[in-house]
């Protein structure tokens, strides 16, 4: 083989390098227990339901690359899972979906440096847009670095938190952007190049999301996430 294929089959390595998600050996029991350590670390009032320890399981799964993640139903959808896939979690407000991803599993993930992902809340990003346009969403676009003739793939995973709160349109400069519709279509788009994932939660049901997203939108969410639905009373209130 010359310097040249050598060249290429590098590139190519690092450009698929930590696409989708990575396994992770673990002992589940022993860590699912460190996972509702964690929670209550973060939140002294907080107590285990029957909804949440059965979500925390399938996210256990899902965020240590287990395959039994694919041998499951998900609730709400009833579609197996997919560790191709990122996570697309709705339920109502003080169901806890928002405090499992941007505490309890982002803490783990970043712990465990396996399938960690940066947060971005869907207000903010509202609220820059409307400042500066879609540069805002720079930070959610794919990232190539060129080193030494080597390109690498830097584009994030994310999750973007309280999807669709407050609505999916904005204005700026007088036109009417359908901020959901871009976001979706953006990170479909790193998902099919890069294999990078998307995860999202939302206080929204399935009816909601047929009236705010297009249709091809839609059709592109269920692509590229694993529909999840998490109905549980808020532990606060009890």
């Amino acid at each position: 083989m010359d310097i040249k294929n050598i060249i290429n089959q590098i590139k190519n390595n690092n450009m698929n390098n930590d696409s989708y998600l990575r396994r992770c050996n673990i002992d589940f029991d022993e860590e699912l227990k460190h996972i509702f350590k964690t929670a209550t670390e973060f939140e002294p009032n907080f107590q285990k339901t029957d909804a949440n320890i059965e979500l925390y399981k399938i996210l256990l799964l899902y965020f240590t690359g287990n395959p039994k993640f694919e041998k499951i139903k998900l609730p709400g959808s009833g579609n197996y899972g997919s560790l191709k896939k990122g996570l697309f979690i709705s339920g109502d407000v003080g169901s806890g979906k928002t405090f499992a991803l941007t505490k309890v599993f982002k803490e783990y993930t970043s712990v465990q440096r396996c399938n960690s992902y940066k947060i971005f809340y869907y207000m903010d990003l509202k609220q820059d847009y409307e400042a500066y346009g879609s540069s805002a969403l720079s930070p959610l676009n794919k990232k190539i670095i060129i080193s030494n003739g080597i390109r690498y793939n830097e584009t994030p995973i994310v999750l973007i938190d309280d999807f669709l709160a407050n609505g999916a349109e904005l204005m700026y400069f007088g036109n009417r952007i359908n901020l959901a519709n871009e976001l979706i279509l953006k990170r479909y788009n790193v998902y099919e190049e890069f294999g990078r994932l998307t995860h999202l939660t939302t206080n929204l049901d399935g009816d909601d999301l047929t009236e705010l997203l297009d249709e091809r939108v839609l059709s592109r969410l269920n692509g590229m996430c694993n529909i999840i639905r998490f109905d549980d009373v808020d532990w606060r209130r009890k």
